[in-house]
């Protein structure tokens, strides 16, 4: 750990929690280490919506975005729920009473609209749906995990994010993930198609079917997702994959390169049509969000 800016070799920013607006780039600009430093910075970004100003990890990376001299994709720091750090019982001697479940709100994606709606029928499914976000108490947040714990295959559809809490969680407990994310870069170096199913997001009619087809297989996939957990994910060792990529952009990138020049197209009209920053996404967004809420309600 270095005891300046000038000594180190990489100056590490967490972005802070919250839509980001146009104005975040005047925030960035501002700053004397991006200033001064800018080859040396990078970002640990898990918001659901990255601006991907900063070159760095980003937990939440949209495929289109793949670039390996400016982002990786990688996963969670911190996690919201504790309950995923209780080992679940081991697949080899579990009997989970359910196939897959889903335990969560429609607000933040359609998809999860369309799961809640689908109508899965059989006691061997439970679907749940749920009014907030975070903010759980106790009690929920162990039903959620006990959830968890007696099923399968666990449904993580993509919300606001392209990534997901749940996945992680549910690989900690040597269950099964699906995921339901067709924009998602996930990390690299991972057995992702022997520890997770990947299921189309317009394929959510027959989820059924394909679980039960793939059901003989479950111990041995949960069994390697609490492996791939252990070896990629827990939070003792997330710090160091999240290093480790980011030395890896340092060095595909080579000495050559100039930050200076991307910090020039902070303020483009590009950059501002990534991040839905322009005033007919701002407007076109409101009104999304305007009719979700209706359906909800309704």
């Amino acid at each position: 750990m270095a005891t300046s800016p000038r000594e180190a070799e990489i100056i590490l920013f967490i972005e802070p929690h919250g839509r980001k607006t146009a104005d975040y780039v005047t925030r960035l600009l501002g700053n004397a280490l991006i200033r001064d430093y800018p080859e040396k910075c990078f970002t640990f970004d898990s918001q659901p919506e990255p601006t991907g100003l900063l070159p760095g990890v980003y937990a939440s990376l949209p495929r289109r975005r793949l670039n390996p001299a400016r982002y990786r994709p990688g996963s969670y720091l911190f996690m919201p729920n504790e309950v995923y750090l209780r080992p679940g019982t081991d697949p080899e001697s579990a009997h989970p009473p359910y196939l897959f479940s889903f335990r969560g709100s429609r607000r933040s994606n359609l998809i999860r609209g369309a799961l809640l709606d689908a109508g899965f029928e059989g006691p061997e499914i439970t679907i749940t749906e749920t009014h907030q976000w975070f903010d759980h108490g106790q009690e929920e947040k162990d039903r959620y995990g006990k959830e968890i714990e007696d099923s399968k295959f666990v449904l993580c559809p993509r919300g606001i994010a392209t990534s997901s809490y749940r996945m992680y969680e549910t690989m900690a407990q040597g269950r099964v993930p699906v995921i339901l994310s067709d924009a998602w870069a996930a990390p690299e170096g991972v057995a992702w198609g022997e520890c997770a199913l990947w299921v189309a997001e317009d394929r959510i009619a027959e989820l059924p079917e394909i679980l039960r087809r793939q059901e003989p297989e479950w111990r041995t996939l949960g069994r390697r997702a609490r492996q791939e957990w252990e070896r990629r994910f827990h939070p003792d060792i997330a710090l160091y994959w999240t290093l480790r990529s980011i030395e890896e952009i340092r060095l595909f990138r080579g000495a050559s390169h100039d930050e200076r020049e991307w910090q020039h197209r902070w303020r483009s009209w590009a950059v501002a049509w990534e991040n839905r920053w322009t005033l007919p996404q701002r407007v076109a967004a409101a009104a999304r969000m305007s009719r979700l809420a209706k359906r909800t309600k309704g």
